[in-house]
């Protein structure tokens, strides 16, 4: 092969990588499909997939809360999978765009390292499956003292768990992300959404910041406020509204994977060293009617 060759080649080959820079800055000058199409074909394609992935697993984002006296919210990064930290002194804001209940029973104490599906659990909290099973109001573990705490002696609590989850967006994401409130803040979040109720506010319309305090055996429990620094604007609701719309049917499926793993997440917050549970406080005398744009066809 002459020096000229090789020149050439040289030259072809350098024209290549000039010609593939080119064609990707133009490409990158372009608009995407998902810049220019609208909200609405957007959410009907995401429907769409929805009804075509019914039956299968569609997990949420979590949010957990961090191991016992740590402090902190673990907040799922969509691309990565990995977690950020959230400071749980400074808050975590967010607007409740649905939530439910559920129970769940383990017979042995909470094991970090053992990945294990709960003995029984009740998704209605009516009848739970597995081992007791039954009618849940039946059951000697939804009795209040059936509880044991972390040195295996009886405690004031009921050995079958109570749960809250709670459907969350976060500011600036149009995404769900889901967070099971530890048994012993259902109280707190009871208490503050009862309240907002009462004042004819319900926390769907709020953007509520959540607290970590430290409680009895450095358990973090979650302590939510109205954030008093923004009301939710009108645009902001409409956000959630069209989440809730988009993903209710993903959201009311109440998946037993995806449920068992958004409860273990809340139980990094140290679930077997919570403090005992007490029996709620009653609701309100009388509700307010729902607000106007609100869905009915989504638990709540």
């Amino acid at each position: 092969m002459t020096d000229h060759d090789t020149d050439t080649q040289f030259v072809t080959h350098r024209e290549m990588i000039e010609d593939a820079k080119f064609a990707l800055a133009e490409r990158e000058a372009q608009s995407t499909a998902l810049e220019t199409v609208d909200d609405a074909t957007v959410s009907a394609f995401i429907q769409e997939n929805m009804e075509m992935l019914k039956g299968q697993r569609v997990q949420f984002p979590v949010i957990k809360i961090a191991h016992a006296g740590a402090r902190a919210f673990k907040v799922e990064d969509l691309d990565s999978g990995e977690f950020d930290l959230v400071p749980g002194k400074d808050g975590l804001v967010a607007n409740v765009i649905a939530a439910d209940k559920f129970r769940m029973y383990y017979a042995k104490k909470y094991n970090s390292s053992e990945i294990v599906p709960p003995d029984c659990m009740s998704v209605d909290r009516i009848e739970g499956k597995g081992s007791p099973g039954g009618k849940c109001t039946d059951c000697e573990k939804n009795e209040w003292e059936s509880a044991t705490n972390a040195d295996g002696d009886s405690s004031k609590g009921k050995a079958c768990k109570e749960m809250i989850r709670l459907f969350l967006m976060l500011e600036n994401c149009d995404i769900p992300y889901q967070l099971v409130l530890p048994p012993s803040s259902i109280k707190s979040f009871s208490k503050y959404a009862g309240k907002q109720l009462v004042k004819k506010k319900p926390v769907q319309l709020l953007w509520t910041r959540f607290y970590l305090d430290l409680g009895m055996n450095d358990c973090s429990l979650l302590n939510p406020v109205k954030d008093a620094n923004h009301e939710m604007l009108k645009s902001e609701f409409q956000v959630a509204m069209d989440i809730r719309r988009t993903y209710g049917a993903a959201i009311a499926e109440r998946d037993l994977d995806q449920l068992i793993a958004a409860a273990r997440a809340s139980s990094e917050a140290g679930q077997r060293r919570e403090p005992a549970q007490e029996p709620p406080a009653p609701a309100p005398a009388t509700a307010p009617a729902a607000p106007s744009g609100s869905d009915e066809d989504v638990p709540f």
